[in-house]
């Protein structure tokens, strides 16, 4: 053999252990090595602090459960009913746990079973104790439906039903669907609801001054209001119903200083009202 031919068979034998290749590949799966080292690390730490939290949290549920209960009841500002009776009517017992009480239920409850109360409050002082505080309101209006007495207070929620009316100004009001004891009236028009409170509020307002004997509002076009015992208004429909009414103010208390026993005043048109003196009563 050659002594070229003998060099070059030695230099293939005895030439490098790894190609640039081969290093390539080397770096490639040392990084890879690496990254799933640290990704197995990392998880395993984001799954010992997730279990540290819910063993925290299922701690702190634990406590709150058998801390969080309620073993002191108040009631404040109630006239009418005792506190007892405020109390039995809300459902609240000791021991029942506090973060779930709900205003909104123990609400109902209460207005329901003392139908004179007409706000709650309920102030829940953790861990342990709540404080109902409630207002109570009086009858103000007197409603007869299907054959029965009823009065409410001013939001036309019901009160009780009654046989005594007196000193409470009479409504006539469009079809009633529902009338029960401390909630407000249902009727059977979707829209009647709104157009009496509307109405309502207006009337009150204008007619402070006076005592509201009997408002009618059954019929949205021909809507009347009896005042002292010794007027009516008539006052069609509820177009310039503010107007309306502080005209028909200023026309009775011309009536009255002229002597008049009873005026039947017709502001329908409020560009011309008109009055008779000692008319005849249709109240």
């Amino acid at each position: 053999m050659s002594e070229p031919q003998k060099g070059k068979n030695i230099h293939e034998q005895h030439g490098p252990a790894f190609s640039v290749q081969d290093e390539i590949r080397r770096d490639r799966s040392l990084r890879k090595t690496s990254r799933r080292r640290n990704t197995r690390h990392m998880a395993h730490r984001l799954f010992t602090v997730g279990l540290c939290i819910l063993v925290c949290a299922a701690l702190l549920c634990v406590v709150m459960f058998f801390t969080m209960r309620v073993d002191t009841i108040t009631v404040s500002g109630n006239v009418r009913y005792s506190a007892e009776e405020i109390m039995r009517a809300s459902g609240i017992e000791t021991g029942d746990f506090l973060p779930l009480i709900h205003s909104e239920r123990i609400y109902r409850n209460i207005v329901t079973g003392c139908t004179h109360i007409s706000r709650v409050e309920l102030v829940k002082n953790y861990p342990s104790s709540i404080e109902i505080i409630v207002s109570e309101t009086g009858a103000v209006y007197a409603l007869q439906v299907r054959n029965r007495w009823l009065t409410l207070d001013e939001n036309l929620r019901v009160i009780e039903y009654t046989e005594d009316i007196s000193g409470l100004t009479v409504l006539i009001l469009p079809a009633v669907q529902q009338a029960v004891e401390g909630l407000p009236l249902v009727f059977t028009d979707s829209d009647a609801g709104m157009f009496v409170n509307t109405c309502l509020d207006v009337i009150t307002e204008e007619m402070k001054d006076f005592r509201r004997t009997q408002i009618d509002l059954s019929d949205q076009y021909n809507m009347r209001v009896w005042i002292n015992g010794d007027a009516e208004i008539l006052l069609g429909d509820a177009v310039d119903l503010k107007i309306k009414l502080q005209l028909a103010g200023k026309v009775y208390e011309d009536a009255r200083s002229a002597g008049s026993s009873y005026t039947a005043i017709d502001a329908s048109d409020p560009t011309r009202i008109s009055a008779a003196y000692d008319a005849d009563s249709e109240y």
